[in-house]
């Protein structure tokens, strides 16, 4: 799939939600989804060449292709991009502002 300008890309999620790296663009925030020859590779917008050597690079190495799906799991199933560890910082936020609403209430009382 062909996006020529975005900030972010649901393909690219996606993708890592089948542990499968992704050639993405510099353009956006993409190159903060994508950390360049560790979940995928980046290349400049519009360039053809960095396009085949990419495509060539992984299709020759099948290592590299098994090397970024497990930095993928790695940091999307396991690290600080996984759901885990979203869920335990929302409930350490929750837990903290509860936790000061009631100094603030007992304090008053």
């Amino acid at each position: 799939m062909k996006i020529t300008d975005a900030t972010q890309s649901w393909v690219i999620m996606s993708a890592f939600a089948f542990k499968k790296p992704v050639i993405a663009t510099n353009v956006g925030g993409l190159p903060e989804m994508v950390t360049h020859m560790e979940t995928g590779i980046i290349i400049e917008k519009n360039n053809q060449d960095e396009l085949k050597n990419a495509f060539l690079m992984l299709y020759n190495n099948p290592k590299l292709l098994e090397n970024m799906s497990e930095a993928i799991n790695k940091e999307y199933f396991e690290g600080i991009k996984s759901w885990k560890h979203s869920g335990e910082l929302f409930f350490n936020a929750i837990e903290s502002i509860y936790n000061q609403n009631n100094k603030v209430g007992s304090s008053l009382s």
